[in-house]
């Protein structure tokens, strides 16, 4: 939603993809934000004695224990290191991202927006074709 909204203040097309552009724009997508946001809660939850359960200690099937598997890719016993870890990496990957060429040209065509923005069309199109739907 946010993708769109600024793809359409920009004049993009919105079927072209969002993800580089946010990362131009030094705007976190969605989706990464809430997999930090469940992974440091769920830590604070781990590391809290108060709010720690008998659920919690024994890493059982319950709703937030799967959410917590699925971000992490794995069914082993989740402890408060593994989350940070986690957490940590997916700030790494974000950064990583970010540095790419794609989001450096989108950068230099947004800081030169006037005498760019048809080599920004080209650019987001290009990458859309190479990556598909």
């Amino acid at each position: 939603m946010e993708g769109l909204m600024i793809k359409q203040i920009l004049g993009l097309d919105k079927r072209s993809r969002t993800t580089n552009l946010l990362y131009a724009l030094n705007i976190e997508p969605v989706i990464s934000k809430i997999k930090k946001l469940k992974l440091n809660f769920a830590s604070r939850i781990i590391g809290n004695e108060c709010t720690r359960t008998k659920e919690t200690d024994r890493n059982n099937g319950n709703k937030l224990v799967q959410e917590l598997r699925e971000i992490l890719g794995s069914n082993e016993f989740i402890t408060q290191e593994i989350l940070i870890k986690k957490v940590k990496k997916i700030k790494e990957e974000d950064e990583i991202i970010s540095k790419n060429g794609i989001c450096e040209t989108i950068k230099f065509c947004l800081e030169n927006m006037d005498e760019r923005k048809e080599q920004l069309k080209l650019i987001v199109k290009a990458y859309s074709c190479k990556t598909g739907p």
